[in-house]
């Protein structure tokens, strides 16, 4: 048995910047990040197309991918990449704790702090939009995957 005090405020997870080289965690979002996963044991990763080149990526490694000119887009903890793939494509991929929850976004529900009217919130700061016409059922989805 194994027992873990984690003591997470609000007051230090603040949103990242993003620069011209791909966001950047404030220091102590990124420790959290880091300890959270720590205590998952290893998965499959994600074999990405990437231009010329294969990434292989931890699942658990990406808040979020968006979809950008029917192009997928991996939000990780420490950089973006851009595949070729779409969004749908990734979708077929990505494990059972991923949610699509916009035709432009799917969320890894690891990352969520909570769900507003028509937004996803991440544990980064940012929010995701959520459309009208689905949000019960979205939310509804997230509900599930988050509290099993």
């Amino acid at each position: 048995t194994k027992l873990v005090l984690l003591h997470a405020n609000y007051e230090f997870l603040h949103p990242f910047s993003l620069s011209e080289s791909g966001p950047k965690l404030e220091m102590s979002a990124y420790q959290f990040v880091r300890d959270v996963l720590i205590e998952i044991p290893p998965k499959k990763r994600l074999a990405v197309p990437c231009g010329n080149s294969t990434l292989f990526v931890q699942p658990d490694m990406i808040f979020y991918i968006q979809s950008r000119n029917r192009k997928a887009e991996f939000h990780c903890v420490d950089k973006i990449i851009q595949t070729d793939l779409s969004i749908n494509e990734v979708n077929s991929m990505v494990p059972d704790t991923f949610c699509p929850i916009h035709r432009c976004y799917t969320v890894n529900t690891r990352y969520v702090m909570s769900v507003r009217r028509y937004e996803a919130a991440l544990i980064t700061g940012e929010t995701l939009p959520i459309p009208f016409h689905s949000y019960m059922q979205v939310k509804g989805e997230l509900e599930r995957k988050i509290t099993g």
